[in-house]
């Protein structure tokens, strides 16, 4: 299983750290027990990032605020299972931005990052059709088109 992740500052101590601290100490004994495959992708041009994620499994975009970032929907968009941090308010809102009735990611926190990674190496078929489900997501409700009606009715309403 090839994981990704691509913190914005793994120095950082706000959001675009990205849950670094916790995550990467976890995701490097993993390395030893060849069952995973760490990708970690920092310091490199975007173009570069976006081919290493390609190779990925799954993706993690943060697993500590209760958000998501762009790395999210870049693995999403490439169908890549991607885990992230959703809380309440979050879910509410794309749901009312996209009208989905589901959301794609595979939720994730800080206490149950290690026990989602076990269950991904246990069950890759899981993340492979979590990949699949990812992109036509997107196709269906993360598209220009869609967003920008959405956006419309938004403002019509004001």
């Amino acid at each position: 299983l090839t994981v990704g992740y691509a913190p914005s500052s793994p120095n950082g101590r706000g959001w675009d750290n990205k849950s670094y601290n916790l995550v990467n100490p976890i995701l490097r004994k993993y390395l030893f027990t060849r069952k995973l495959l760490y990708q970690r992708i920092i310091g490199k041009p975007h173009h570069e990032c976006m081919k290493l994620k390609q190779k990925c499994d799954a993706g993690i975009d943060e697993v500590s605020t209760g958000s998501y970032h762009m790395a999210s929907l870049e693995f999403l968009s490439m169908g890549i299972a991607c885990m992230a941090n959703i809380d309440a308010l979050t879910e509410r809102t794309v749901k009312d931005l996209t009208g989905a009735a589901e959301l794609p990611w595979i939720i994730t926190t800080e206490q149950t990052f290690k026990a989602t990674i076990d269950t991904m190496i246990r069950d890759r078929e899981s993340v492979y059709q979590a990949g699949t489900k990812s992109r036509a997501w997107m196709e269906r409700f993360w598209n220009p088109e869609v967003l920008c009606n959405h956006l419309i009715k938004m403002y019509e309403k004001l």
